[in-house]
């Protein structure tokens, strides 16, 4: 197999959007629906690996799928909650400003209850489950990519390379074909048969569903430079346990979260070590 995590979806981009109009022009009603999802499934089922990208999932139930089904990997990511917070403030425009404790709470208890449950998963499929904080790989995109790859035992290829850089560095390529700082050299890279990437559509670069970013490191900091304090007092109040548990630290002061060049990130005491950006990951690398 070759490329599939990107491959396999840019080769079926066409049916997904096609699946995509069609369920818009369907209009909610049950038979025109289930034509729509029964192409859709056609097309997932002739392909050799499927991805399954789930939205702040419960854990419920996962037990049982990882043991019925032996192929099946879990790739768990985790984000700071004050991003979390911020983000959904700015897209959605809810919580406001006065329910922000409430919300804030709700969602670190779910995120709380799924992230023990997923260490315990962790603990008894260690080859099967793994753990990333969403900053990492917005920092480090190729070498985090590429041990996605590993765990996934997928090769890693030059065309998937270029690909994660368009997604991740666009502003670097616009402006400095040659600013790569060392993440996206190629030398070691496997090559296969088509070279190129397809180009990211640059129309969509920074719009919020989009996975296209000018550059994923500006990206995944932003809620630093524009939360305020009255909001970050509240989340880091309803959702210090779960901050610490997933290696965040706590800010005292605003004008330390706008200082960049501190890191908001330590320790993964979830797993004590055992995230991708510990020593392991120079190995899989």
């Amino acid at each position: 197999m070759s490329d599939n995590v990107f491959m396999t979806w840019l080769t079926y981009l066409p049916t997904y959007l096609s699946t995509h109009r069609c369920l818009k022009r369907a209009r909610h009603t049950r038979s025109s629906t289930e034509s729509c999802l029964r192409n859709a499934k056609a097309a997932c089922e002739t392909s050799d690996l499927l991805l399954l990208k789930v939205i702040r999932f419960s854990s419920t139930g996962l037990r049982t799928l990882l043991q019925q089904n032996p192929d099946l990997a879990l790739l768990v990511l985790v984000r700071d909650l004050r991003a979390s917070v911020w983000s959904h403030m700015r897209v959605f425009r809810y919580p406001t400003n006065d329910d922000v404790i409430p919300f804030a709470s709700a969602l670190c208890q779910r995120v709380q209850r799924d992230a023990l449950e997923a260490r315990t998963l962790w603990r008894d499929f260690p080859h099967r489950v793994h753990f990333l904080r969403y900053e990492e790989l917005a920092e480090r995109p190729q070498p985090l990519t590429r041990a996605i790859y590993s765990f996934l035992g997928l090769p890693f290829t030059r065309r998937v390379a270029k690909r994660v850089r368009q997604q991740t560095a666009a502003f670097r390529l616009i402006n400095d074909s040659s600013a790569d700082n060392g993440d996206f050299a190629l030398d070691d890279v496997e090559k296969d048969e088509k070279d190129e990437a397809p180009l990211a559509d640059w129309s969509q670069l920074e719009e919020p569903f989009s996975s296209d970013r000018l550059d994923s490191q500006v990206t995944a900091s932003r809620w630093r430079e524009l939360i305020s304090k009255h909001v970050l007092r509240d989340v880091q109040a309803s959702c210090g346990e779960v901050l610490q548990l997933l290696g965040y630290r706590h800010f005292s002061y605003l004008e330390n979260v706008r200082l960049l060049n501190v890191s908001h990130k330590g320790d993964f005491k979830l797993l004590h070590g055992g995230d991708w950006d510990s020593a392991d990951l120079a190995k899989m690398i």
